[in-house]
């Protein structure tokens, strides 16, 4: 009698570690997506909260510059691309930011620390992951505190 395993048997088997791999490497990559997008809404929140600290410490009024898919750090009362000191950090191909602040920038002012030319309702960022059409929200006070994240 011969003891062989039959086509079947191999296809079957084949079969299931072919579907166990799929279901394994579609899972960890939506948790690589799920962390590129949390990790992108962390820094925009901290590079902001910094740029606040900063103005409120002494270091001139600060601000953060928004793009599509990178913002702009940079010191003085409006965003100047010819500065040198300005600081720039893109984000992830498929991480996107928009904001209803006018000029697409966050201007705080020095010691007070509060939002220059503060307007009601023109207070957000947005974090938005194009692949899936998720965002997170983050809206401010006029003294730069974010009170709403969604």
């Amino acid at each position: 009698m011969n003891r062989a395993f039959t086509l079947i048997e191999m296809l079957v088997v084949v079969g299931i570690g072919v579907v166990i791999l799929t279901t394994t490497t579609v899972l960890l990559l939506s948790g690589q997506r799920r962390v590129a997008k949390i990790s992108a809404e962390v820094q925009v929140l901290s590079d902001i909260r910094s740029a606040q600290t900063k103005a409120m410490a002494g270091g001139g009024t600060q601000g953060v510059s928004f793009g599509s898919n990178a913002y702009t750090l940079f010191k003085g009362i409006s965003y100047n691309a010819n500065d040198t000191a300005n600081f720039v950090i893109n984000l992830d191909n498929n991480i996107n930011l928009a904001t209803a602040f006018p000029g697409s920038e966050i201007v705080f002012l020095a010691v007070s620390g509060e939002i220059n030319n503060y307007v009601n309702g023109s207070d957000t960022v947005s974090v938005v992951d194009a692949t899936d059409n998720t965002n997170k929200v983050i809206r401010f006070n006029k003294y730069g505190v974010a009170i709403s994240q969604n």
